[in-house]
């Protein structure tokens, strides 16, 4: 393989020898459905995952090592997974392999496993990572953020602690995937959750009676330490205005977790998620700034331009949105495959309307 491979280059030439074990195994046990079902999850991580993380790379200009090494990555991925896909696919695994190696794959031989590839703790890195991703993105679509706009901050809560320092070297996958500009890995986030506890109804009440009511307002009304405690504890003890107790376990209450400051909170099956929801004017001016780069991707797949080639772009917009986007002239370079942006008019300009405002366009090849 050439070049230096990244983490994520190892991470699916894994999966890709767990997928090979899996595969072959299934079609010695003549359970073919399964089998397809692997190669199939497999293809949406390689899609999904693996080669849109890495668009960078393949854009990026010359061959450097990091360039070789997703070219060498994709190529030995697509080789095996042809074969692979052989028997379930013959005419598009021929096409790929045929394009890849110049034969026929169906006179090769079927591909075996390579135990020494295989890294079990990365690929649990990994699910790990998509799940907080998941859990992100629907954090965001609940409060109404799209993607494109930029946060400041999301703090993770693994359920295991000894997960923090691992998870952590992944961070930057987190921030760069959600378009957040910090994620942080705490063993606890009590200053960014607000607790609301109610009593179970449906449970309490046959118990309670009269006192009902009166419990009621003393459980609404506790302090943040004596419901950490009740959390640590799941005992609670009531004291009644009469002098009587009452004691009320973790099957009694009804605890809500809610963000404060404006954290918006989620929990899944391995974390909790806090994703600051703030938005300051640099923020809404780097959002706008993707919404652009979205808009001249739309206007470059127009054109039918190959993905490759690079372009000039002519902009005609507000004297404050040219400025913005000459302050994110390294975003768009990052994003755009371009020689140069020109801040004057061009004879056919595309207009567009983006948050509002009106910006005209001209891609020149």
């Amino acid at each position: 393989m050439g070049g230096t491979p990244t983490t994520l280059d190892k991470w699916v030439v894994s999966r890709l020898n767990t997928v090979t074990r899996d595969v072959v195994q299934s079609l010695e046990d003549y359970d073919i459905t399964k089998g397809a079902r692997t190669i199939a999850t497999f293809v949406d991580e390689l899609s999904n995952w693996y080669v849109r993380r890495s668009r960078q790379r393949f854009w990026s200009n010359g061959m450097t090592e990091d360039k070789r090494a997703a070219f060498s990555t994709l190529f030995e991925v697509l080789m095996k997974l042809s074969q692979l896909m052989a028997p379930y696919t013959p005419f598009v695994s021929e096409d790929i392999y045929t394009s890849l190696m110049n034969e026929s794959v169906h006179i090769s031989d079927y591909p075996q496993p390579d135990k020494k590839l295989v890294d079990e703790r990365l690929e649990k890195d990994m699910d790990a990572v998509l799940e907080i991703i998941e859990l992100t993105r629907s954090l965001r679509n609940t409060v109404g953020i799209k993607t494109k706009q930029p946060l400041s901050r999301l703090v993770v809560v693994p359920a295991e602690e000894s997960s923090l320092s691992t998870l952590q070297k992944y961070a930057s996958i987190i921030e760069d995937e959600m378009n957040i500009k910090d994620v942080t890995f705490r063993e606890d986030a009590r200053d960014l959750v607000q607790l609301d506890f109610k009593l179970n109804f449906s449970v309490v009440g046959p118990k309670l009676g009269k006192s009902l009511g009166e419990v009621k307002s003393k459980v609404e009304a506790l302090g943040n330490l004596e419901k950490a405690k009740f959390l640590e504890e799941s005992e609670l003890q009531v004291v009644l205005n009469s002098g009587d107790t009452v004691k009320l376990t973790k099957e009694d209450v009804l605890v809500e977790r809610k963000g404060r400051d404006g954290f918006a909170l989620l929990e899944g099956s391995h974390f909790l998620t806090l994703l600051d929801t703030n938005v300051t004017r640099e923020l809404k001016e780097e959002g706008l700034v993707r919404e652009i780069i979205r808009a001249v991707q739309t206007y470059r797949k127009e054109l039918n331009l190959p993905v490759d080639l690079r372009v000039d772009l002519f902009i005609q917009a507000d004297t404050w949105l040219q400025n913005v986007l000459i302050e994110h002239d390294e975003l768009m370079q990052r994003n755009l495959i371009l020689n140069n942006v020109h801040f004057e008019g061009k004879p056919d300009m595309r207009s567009f309307h983006v948050e509002g405002n009106e910006i005209k366009m001209f891609i020149k090849s």
